[in-house]
């Protein structure tokens, strides 16, 4: 059987063991002044399991320190970078297992008695589940592209070929976890269950996930080469809303909705048990059949985050309603279609926040996740049993789903913006990239269509046309005022269009903000701007390694200073005291070290005499050889026909001319010399880019 997949069925078993936890928690909760009255007659029961975790740790160290090992020697190995997130999250269900399993025995049955044993209990188990229920479920995306061989492809491609392979691999996740709970609340409906026994098959069953999901960790690993690196991309943020709302009404609304269970409606245990299972059946029965119903795997980044977005309100609003319900019948219909609601939410959301994600950009928006929902759960518990204590429990339900109704009605809103792409400077602010459909296998990097800019009513583009391909050197030629320069800005974001659009990796990016495109790989060299005046070489040095990992920059600095000598003997001078081909080589230095996939310069040669202009020509060069599609501005066709393979000529705010760059310089000259002929032999050819040098 293939690794991945049998790490992708421990992911299903370490979830359904929290499943379960979450269940047994959400039925007890011990008062405070109990807790109190047992803290002196449990120390031997609580140093017992401090001993226990800290034994459980050792011993996951020393496995995942002995895997590790086995992994960087074994013949044909290859050095994992998700092996340390693997080991944490399976290392910390096997944790959790050890501590459940510990509380299954006596000596733990007589500890969970008390509340002060209970709350060291949970530590343990929460320490351990979390990196499974945050690393776990962004490492089960990231085995499923190991599996289907989609790891290595772009993202935009990875996320169409790949999307309903993860909406289906989520909706089973969460039904495992759901399932653990079902298998826990159920039971009692038949017959008297030992909470032993249900602590021993939960422990037994996290064990076995944990230990299956360190199987073979040699393999390798489907990290995703391209992606948004920003961890405040528009996913990122929706996701760990998502995440804050949910922990707000699953865990810090539980024992709001036991008490009002037990004491408005005066239901039995067996009653509660009964209401418990039924909900969870409804959002087992919602996560495993609701995609083909809602078609949310096949729906596109906008329309994702509008049906989640819509998904998550309801279930909040419904929950709303119930709490308020006259009558039970009312309480459990809208309970039910609040579990539902919020599976189909945590499915959607789960499958769309990792598909534009860079692959180490999407550890950082798993622990978010984590935290927002451990957040959202302590702000809702204290609220209610602080500021609320002694009102109502129907109150306290209502005020646990607020969050639900407001963060659904933003990602809703966000998805709706960005569909209707909205002409509004804020909505051009915010929209999320779309992705274009109908593009061919050979579609260039970047590509400008009918693109219009004007400076308020002024227009100073008009329908221009540009392509760039991938590892191609294009020039943008024309005289002062030409529009090259508001070109670059539109291009990076700077300038919001009138009309048109810019893709960009297959991506509608017309109204991405100038941020989110950095991330994408997209950088400018402004002309005379690209440095940091006040600060020294070396410091401007280290000012572009801003994106980049810490253990990264410190080799990638000393790259750009040995392909510049002479910035090497100047690192401890401030940039003002350079000349300008040494500050055009400090801003070249920045493609050296960022390696971006679209590089952007603006008036390349000005101001630089020719010698130091045939220095800097083999840098760039070495830069597009190296794979970074370089859009040069320049007022020389001799020098674009020099470097660039492609060439545009602007006059206006339009293209005029257009081709390889030898053509280009011929239909430049000749059209200078009608000008010319055109004005008499006078100074008609003002207008017309020079082709001299």
């Amino acid at each position: 059987m293939r690794a991945p997949y049998v790490r992708m069925g421990a992911a299903g078993a370490v979830a359904a063991a929290l499943g379960s936890v979450v269940a047994v928690l959400a039925l007890r909760r011990p008062a405070l002044a109990a807790e109190l009255e047992a803290e002196s007659g449990l120390l031997p029961e609580i140093a017992a399991l401090g001993a226990m975790a800290a034994g459980g740790a050792a011993a996951v160290a020393l496995l995942s320190h002995f895997l590790a090992r086995r992994s960087l020697t074994g013949r044909g190995a290859v050095r994992n970078p998700w092996a340390l997130e693997r080991r944490l999250a399976g290392g910390g269900a096997i944790l959790a297992g050890c501590a459940l399993l510990y509380a299954s025995f006596p000596a733990g049955v007589g500890a969970l008695a008390g509340s002060t044993a209970t709350f060291a209990l949970l530590t343990p188990v929460v320490l351990g589940f979390a990196p499974s229920l945050g690393i776990g479920r962004l490492l089960l995306c990231e085995d499923l592209e190991l599996a289907r061989g989609e790891g290595r492809l772009p993202w935009p491609e990875r996320d169409r070929q790949g999307h309903p392979g993860r909406y289906a691999a989520f909706s089973w996740y969460w039904s495992a976890a759901l399932l653990g709970a079902l298998a826990t609340l159920a039971p009692p409906l038949f017959a008297a269950v030992s909470p032993a026994g249900t602590l021993r098959a939960t422990g037994v069953a996290a064990i076995a996930g944990g230990l299956l999901s360190l199987w073979r960790l040699r393999d390798l690993p489907a990290a995703a080469p391209e992606g948004i690196a920003v961890v405040n991309s528009p996913w990122a943020r929706r996701s760990c809303g998502a995440a804050f709302a949910l922990g707000a009404i699953v865990v810090g609304a539980a024992d709001s909705a036991r008490g009002l269970l037990f004491g408005e409606w005066q239901r039995s245990q067996r009653d509660a048990f009964g209401v418990l299972s039924a909900v969870a059946v409804s959002a087992l029965t919602t996560a495993l059949f609701g995609r083909w119903y809602h078609r949310m795997s096949t729906r596109t980044a906008a329309e994702r985050a509008f049906g989640a977005g819509q998904a998550l309100a309801i279930g909040g609003a419904a929950a709303l309603l119930g709490a308020f319900s006259f009558t039970y019948v009312g309480l459990v219909a809208a309970w039910l279609i609040t579990a539902g609601s919020l599976a189909m939410a945590a499915v959607g959301l789960d499958a769309a926040s990792w598909a534009a994600l860079r692959g180490d950009t999407r550890r950082a928006v798993a622990a978010a996740q984590v935290v927002s929902a451990a957040l959202g759960a302590a702000i809702s518990s204290l609220v209610a049993g602080v500021a609320l204590d002694g009102r109502a429990e129907q109150v306290k339900v209502a005020l646990a789903a607020l969050p639900c109704v407001y963060v659904g009605y933003r990602i809703a809103r966000s998805g709706a913006t960005a569909q209707k792409g909205a002409d509004s400077q804020q909505g051009w602010e915010r929209a999320p990239p779309r992705r274009v459909h109908h593009q061919s296998p050979a579609r260039p990097l970047l590509g400008l269509e009918d693109v219009q800019v004007a400076y308020e009513d002024v227009q100073v583009l008009f329908d221009l046309n540009l392509s760039v391909q991938r590892g191609q050197i294009v020039a943008l030629v024309g005289t002062n005022g030409a529009g090259k320069t508001t070109t670059l800005r539109a291009i990076s974001g700077l300038e919001p269009l009138r009309s048109g659009r810019i893709v960009y990796r297959g991506l509608d990016v017309s109204r991405t903000p100038p941020t989110w495109r950095v991330e994408m790989g997209m950088q400018q060299i402004v002309g005379g701007q690209a440095t940091a005046d006040g600060l020294t070489v070396e410091e401007n040095l280290r000012l572009f390694c801003h994106c980049l990992a810490r253990g990264e920059s410190r080799g990638r600095i000393d790259a750009a200073l040995e392909q510049f000598p002479r910035l090497a003997e100047r690192r401890r001078q401030r940039a003002e005291t350079l000349s300008g081909g040494e500050k055009q080589m400090l801003a070249l230095s920045k493609a050296l070290i960022v390696s971006p996939s679209l590089l952007l310069i603006d008036e390349f040669s000005l101001g630089l005499a020719p010698t130091i202009v045939a220095q800097l020509l083999p840098v760039l060069r070495g830069i597009a050889e190296a794979g970074t599609s370089i859009l040069i501005v320049e007022q020389s066709l001799s020098l674009a026909c020099e470097l660039a393979e492609y060439a545009y000529v602007m006059e206006k705010g339009a293209i005029r001319h257009e081709g390889p760059t030898g053509e280009v310089v011929t239909s430049a000259y000749l059209g200078a010399l009608a000008g010319a002929a055109n004005a008499g032999g006078g100074s008609g050819g003002q207008g017309q880019v020079s082709a001299s040098p």
